[in-house]
């Protein structure tokens, strides 16, 4: 309901969002897993979130690093770091 398609936390779902709840944030350039930088009290509020979250919802994926893709003349080009690996 709430992370599903047109749900008001649609955006965080198969996205490693792990910055933009440690700082409570909805910027979508903050949705990523990029811990660098945050204070003390921002990776508390992650570890809550993250307990939060074990408690509420059973595990249905994780996310795993992507290669990024190749090109025809082997460069690779850019990428998202991260995708959706299904557990069921």
């Amino acid at each position: 309901m709430f992370y599903g398609p047109g749900g008001a936390y649609a955006m965080f779902s198969g996205k490693d969002a792990s910055r933009a709840l440690a700082k409570l944030s909805f910027d979508p350039k903050e949705i990523n897993g990029n811990l660098e930088g945050l204070c003390d009290s921002e990776l508390e509020t992650l570890l809550d979130w993250e307990c939060k979250f074990m408690v509420k919802y059973a595990k249905v994926g994780q996310l795993v690093p992507c290669d990024p893709p190749r090109h025809g003349n082997g460069e690779t080009g850019e990428a998202e770091t991260t995708s959706v690996q299904q557990l069921h």
